[in-house]
């Protein structure tokens, strides 16, 4: 909103670097979460930011308001600073289960546990302190209604294939190639019956509503644990319950990608940088 008035001239160059940086302020002391990979880099990315605006607003102060050029120079420090607060705010919304409704069972849950969660997930390797079935004991001491592993885990996939590289503040779309509308992504709902692609992906929870003839969907219920179904062709193909259906599902879900969508998703190829996706599919050489 800031950034809109400033654009349309409201605000002068000035004001709005006062402005921004107070605001960075204020988000950078209120949001003290500990995401994660997020803390080194958003800590970094405040300070920088910070630095490069105090820079810019002494220089502006001492060289005086006719100085146009440096008040252009100066739009890419605070895109770099929006961009932050953008980062920051979804990022909060991804913890709170607020980023895609209908992936997760619940509508809300704590942030906390959700941080602390992953944390526990990402220690060691090959995810060894997944849990089937969702320990409640040593959750109802803390927190109520939390999702299992496999409902928070799928989401976090889905949250990563629409953000590569987990670069929250960057519109999905910016990621994509020319191919942009090829093979979109639906999450938590399907495309209208009215208007939908001749060719779409989805993730949903619950029995899919409508199936079209070039979808692919994996449905996930909401029961714990978890039955995850993979449906195309207009009818549900596998389904998967157990201990390994989160990975069997998603695994199957990216092998169909690969060979019958030419391994693009919205846009994206599952082999490209952002993703890495397809080296893991591929076979390894035998000895």
């Amino acid at each position: 909103m800031i950034f809109q008035l400033f654009c349309k001239g409201i605000f002068d160059i000035y004001t709005f670097a006062w402005v921004c940086m107070i605001f960075c302020k204020f988000v950078g002391a209120y949001m003290k979460l500990p995401f994660l990979l997020y803390d080194y880099h958003i800590s970094i990315s405040f300070t920088r930011c910070f630095i490069k605006l105090d820079f810019f607003v002494a220089r502006s102060l001492l060289g005086g308001p006719q100085q146009t050029p440096a008040q252009n120079l100066s739009i890419p420090i605070i895109q770099e600073c929006i961009d932050v607060i953008t980062e920051h705010q979804k990022l909060l919304a991804l913890m709170k289960g607020e980023w895609a409704k209908g992936l997760l069972p619940q509508s809300h849950i704590r942030a906390d546990y959700t941080v602390q969660r992953i944390r526990e997930l990402a220690a060691g390797t090959c995810v060894k302190n997944y849990e089937y079935i969702t320990n409640k004991n040593n959750s109802s001491k803390k927190w109520t209604e939390v999702p299992t592993d496999s409902h928070l885990l799928l989401y976090l996939f889905c949250a990563f294939l629409e953000h590569p590289k987990w670069m929250l503040h960057v519109d999905p779309t910016c990621h994509a190639s020319v191919q942009s509308s090829k093979n979109p992504l639906f999450l938590g709902l399907l495309p209208p019956k009215e208007r939908f692609p001749e060719k779409y992906l989805a993730v949903i929870s619950g029995v899919p509503s409508v199936l079209h003839p070039g979808a692919c969907l994996l449905a996930v219920g909401k029961q714990s644990p978890p039955v995850f179904a993979l449906y195309w062709d207009k009818k549900p193909q596998f389904s998967f319950e157990g201990r390994t259906a989160l990975w069997d599902s998603v695994l199957l879900l990216c092998h169909k990608i690969k060979t019958d969508y030419g391994g693009i998703v919205r846009g994206m190829h599952l082999g490209s940088s952002a993703l890495g996706i397809l080296p893991i599919l591929q076979e390894e050489n035998s000895e």
